[in-house]
Formats: C-alpha cells, sequence, structure tokens
C-alpha cells in the first residue's frame, strides 16, 4: 500500500475539480481525500497499490475547460490504510458560497431563457404575419 501526498496548483478550485477526482478515485479503488486550501490550492492524500497510484497521478493532471491543472506537488510514501473511501472534503464556508454562485448562475439561466422565449415568439408573430399576408394575395 503507497500513499500519494499531492499538492495541486492551477485552476482547480470552483470548477469542479475535486468531483472529478472523487470519479476517477473510486474508479481506480483508492481511499483518502481532497480538499480545497486557503492559498487555492488543492490538497490530495489518496492511498492504493503504486500501479493505480501511477494511473491515478497522469488522470488527475486535467486540462479540459473550466480545469487547469499547472503543476502537481507528489510525494510518495508508505500508506496508513486509515481512510476507508474516497472523499471530497469541504469547510463550513463553501456551503454558503456554493448557493450563492448557484443562485447567480440560475438567474442567468432565467434570463436567457426570456431572452429566447421573446426572440421566438417575436420571429413566431412575423412568420405568422407574413404567411397571412401571402395567403391574401
Amino acid at each position: 500500500m503507497m500513499r500519494l501526498t499531492a499538492m495541486i496548483s492551477g485552476r482547480v478550485q470552483r470548477v469542479g475539480y475535486r468531483a472529478k477526482v472523487v470519479s476517477v478515485a473510486q474508479e481506480l479503488g483508492l481511499t483518502g481525500f481532497i480538499q480545497n486550501r486557503p492559498n487555492g490550492q488543492v490538497l490530495l492524500i489518496a492511498e492504493v497499490s503504486r500501479d493505480n497510484l501511477d494511473k491515478f497521478e497522469v488522470a488527475i493532471q486535467i486540462k479540459n475547460a473550466p480545469i487547469d491543472v499547472v503543476s502537481i506537488e507528489s510525494e510518495f510514501t508508505n500508506g496508513s490504510d486509515a481512510c476507508t473511501s474516497f472523499r471530497k472534503m469541504t469547510g463550513p464556508e463553501e456551503v454558503g458560497e456554493r448557493l450563492d454562485d448557484g443562485i447567480e448562475i440560475l438567474k442567468d439561466i432565467v434570463i436567457g431563457i426570456r431572452e429566447i422565449t421573446a426572440s421566438t415568439n417575436n420571429l413566431l408573430a412575423i412568420t405568422t404575419n407574413g404567411f397571412g399576408d401571402l395567403n391574401g394575395k
């Protein structure tokens, strides 16, 4: 059993990076956790066989908008088998921030839907009026 301790830098907070890493970790049977750090980095501690840790280390080097991993500082040590699963750690302030972000995104979606609906209605009215004129000729 080996342990990977990594500090990940780049655009890795508030972009879904931790959720993606949790998915990959669970697929590979890793245990441990991933956590945002106040300095903008993400801390990751994972344990499993060396082969899967190597695969995992490659898989977490994500460069897929909006995620952009710039660097990973890794250290391999002997594992302690202390964790039973792999999970995302969240701080108490994250829930409120996420709700605020979600509300702003929802507002943008509603505004966009209203604009599309208005444009569609206008186009439909123009088309309907145009066909009406054609039918009369």
